[in-house]
């Protein structure tokens, strides 16, 4: 059966092209409305630019973050750095400078909380009058004692040292916490709960209120979960950032002595954004332009190179269209694959345009010619080129495989032009005949393959000796997936970024969602053994290498416990008492001013606390082992705190994404290999020279690993992509 069908595939492929050329013009005017039928859904492509993009929902790194995030909200938000070109902050009109900033913060769209060095809250008085007040205003003094009291009074606050100001008092941040638009969030805005004004507080003899009414009461003030959003703003992220920097140039005109920078998780999306409209904007129309211009001087034959760039844009507009609708994303990753594309249908074009150039006879003797000499290597090169695409779908990072989706259909639809729209063109409009501009080329490239004929030996040795050196130097390379290192200097946010990291750090950070056991008379956050066992992993962690700071409720359990002692440095302890340590702490909640709550650093119910480890510029090799320590010491050291061992956060899952995404490319790369061979096999019906082309393809991808591990050394997530992707495209 086999022998028979292969017997008919000429008869076949002859029919079908004497159809094409029969009915060229009916051909292509459905082909063309098919084009655009598929080319319509691309205006539902939608746009990512969050960092969570590279995540699938189902990675269980997400899903971690995910459900820290549930406890105590997603962090959105942009960060002002100013610093003092010379001498410090801490002087009255630059501390004025920061206030009048940090309230103009609170104009920024979808603001919900501004903390800055001014506004950083500082408790004093005792347990009968306590008071929570901001660490500057414009009405206090500026005189040089009072600034120097400012000072010692920062120095003895971990909480604001080395967090949003930095320890030589040169540098400040200005956190804007944003609440950006969704489609949905579940649940009701409010409860029901009476007001907490409404409500009475019974008091115990001492005077101090009852414990388990501040709770309750505490409870009703904790925000609820937010209603529906309608959105409105296609890129709040874009918004924010372009209202911050147009502020931010007005104050770098007003205060000249102050450098002012912007970064953030606002500033990240934003800055993915902006590379994809870069990219976009001049890489996509000076490649068309050049692939253009490379036609017309090549092939010499406006029809050819008319026909050509028919088949690129319909199968970009095809891919797009099937991307839309099928809800696949764009994203700085997949945004690439309209390059992808325009270089495999330019093969597959050219291969069959100047097969019809050369062929003899009419313009219809000429195409059927060309298929019959073109078909099966271009469908060959198309399927084991989709084939290596389509493999990305195994990728961890969906991005990638969204980048195989669109690459991978782009392939096929690039393929279906070229053996239906591109024929009945040429039939129409025939190429002039005669020599290519290729004509130099193609008598050096005989002349080369003449030598390599009567030299096989020599040109294997010059062929393998490269590839293999370079491939000997893959294990060069380490995985680093910072992800600020995406961009280059051209980006504002980069630099910006860069700054940040060297002034104060803290862009990278590891979250801990410390629980406490709760109720049978446990305290929950506020026993002391807890407290003890959150303070001595807080100082075991501010001793660590790349850490520059550390935040943890046994801190703000402290500040508040000396406050309402005799202020010294001496009563900066755990209290004994959980008793205590609940009700000091339920006070100071009641003292916070609005907007100022605790829910981002604790649970409703005091069951859990969040420390907030950040960190300098660090390789995502030295994030990964600095969690591992922190585990294994917490395991050794502080039991009680076993099970809140791993770390989470955005930091955390970008330095596993490149070793899971390696795992599970293996799979997608062994059967992209097995399919390729199975189409060369078909081909070649020979086992030697199947192995042989296997050899072939896959060396240029190791030796380009290889050789970037040698120059540059360092790789990220997409490294897990490169074999799998050129696989098939060296086929051709």
């Amino acid at each position: 059966m086999s022998s028979s069908l292969s017997s008919r595939a000429p008869y076949i492929l002859d029919r079908y092209v004497h159809f094409l050329t029969a009915h060229p013009w009916r051909v292509l005017g459905l082909w063309l409305l098919f084009v655009a039928a598929m080319s319509i859904g691309s205006g539902w492509l939608t746009f990512r630019s969050d960092e969570r993009v590279f995540f699938a929902e189902e990675n269980p790194l997400l899903v971690q973050l995910d459900a820290f995030q549930a406890r105590y909200g997603k962090e959105d938000n942009a960060v002002i750095l100013i610093h003092a070109r010379e001498g410090d902050l801490i002087r009255g009109d630059r501390l004025a400078a920061i206030a009048r900033i940090t309230a103009d913060a609170w104009k920024t769209p979808y603001a919900r909380r501004v903390d800055s060095p001014t506004n950083f809250l500082i408790v004093s008085g005792d347990v009968e009058d306590m008071s929570v007040d901001h660490f500057w205003r414009t009405v206090d003094p500026v005189d040089p004692q009072a600034l120097q009291e400012l000072r010692e009074k920062a120095n003895e606050t971990p909480l604001l040292m080395g967090r949003i100001l930095s320890r030589d008092f040169r540098t400040g941040f200005i956190v804007v916490s944003l609440r950006l638009p969704v489609a949905k969030i579940g649940g009701d805005a409010a409860d029901g709960t009476p007001p907490a004004g409404e409500r009475g507080i019974a008091q115990t003899e001492s005077g101090m209120p009852q414990t388990e009414d501040i709770l309750s009461l505490l409870e009703a003030k904790a925000p609820q979960t937010e209603a529906a959003v309608a959105v409105a703003d296609p890129d709040p992220a874009e918004t924010v950032i372009a209202d911050l920097r147009k502020r931010l140039d007005g104050y770098r005109a007003e205060y000249p002595e102050l450098e002012f920078r912007l970064s953030g998780s606002v500033a990240l999306d934003a800055a993915f954004t902006e590379a994809s409209e870069m990219d976009a904007a001049l890489l996509i129309p000076a490649m068309v332009t050049l692939t253009l211009l490379l036609l017309l001087a090549q092939i010499r034959s406006f029809s050819a190179v008319i026909a050509t760039m028919l088949v690129i844009g319909a199968s970009i507009g095809s891919a797009l269209g099937l991307g839309g609708y099928c809800g696949v994303p764009l994203s700085s990753v997949s945004v690439a694959s309209p390059f992808v594309i325009i270089i495999v249908a330019l093969c597959g074009a050219v291969h069959f345009s100047f097969a019809v150039r050369r062929a003899a006879g009419d313009p219809v003797h000429s195409v059927i010619d060309a298929m019959r000499d073109t078909a099966w290597p271009i469908f060959l090169m198309a399927a084991t080129t989709a084939t290596g695409f389509f493999s990305l779908g195994f990728s961890e990072s969906p991005p990638f495989g969204h980048l195989g989706f669109l690459c991978g259909f782009g392939t096929v639809f690039a393929w279906l032009y070229t053996m239906t729209m591109l024929p009945a063109f040429l039939s129409l409009f025939p190429p002039r005949k005669g020599h290519t501009g290729l004509i130099g080329l193609e008598t050096s490239f005989r002349a080369l393959g003449r030598r390599i004929a009567q030299h096989p030996k020599i040109a294997l040795c010059m062929a393998l000796l490269p590839a293999l050196f370079f491939s000997a130097f893959i294990t060069r390379n380490q995985l680093d997936d910072r992800y600020i290192r995406y961009f280059d200097h051209r980006f504002e946010f980069r630099r910006d970024t860069d700054v940040l990291n060297q002034y104060l750090g803290g862009f990278y950070t590891l979250e801990f969602d410390l629980r406490a056991e709760k109720g049978e008379g446990k305290r929950g956050i506020s026993e002391p053994d807890f407290l003890r066992s959150v303070d001595r992993l807080a100082e075991w962690l501010r001793i660590q290498e790349g850490v520059t700071h550390v935040a943890g409720q046994a801190d703000r359990i402290k500040m508040i416990s000396r406050a309402v002692k005799d202020g010294g440095q001496g009563a900066y302890v755990v209290p004994d008492d959980g008793l205590v340590a609940e009700q000091l702490l339920a006070l100071y909640e009641l003292q916070l001013p609005y907007g100022f709550d605790l829910a981002e650093e604790l649970v409703v119910d005091h069951s859990a606390s969040r420390m907030t480890v950040a960190l300098n510029d660090l390789s995502s090799a030295q994030t990964l082992e600095l969690a591992e320590k922190t585990r294994d010491w917490i395991e050794r050291n502080e039991p009680m705190l076993a099970s809140s061992a791993d770390a989470t956060g955005t930091s955390n899952m970008f330095s596993h994404i490149g070793m899971r995404n390696i795992r599970n490319m293996v799979t997608g790369t062994i059967v992209s290999f097995a399919v390729v061979a199975g189409f060369l096999l078909l081909a070649f019906r020979n086992f030697t020279l199947t192995a042989i082309s296997m050899v072939a393809n896959i060396l240029p991808g190791l030796a380009a690993i290889g050789g970037w591990g040698l120059i540059v050394g360092e790789v990220g997530m997409a490294v897990a992509t490169i074999i799998s992707m050129t696989l098939g495209i060296i086929v051709d």
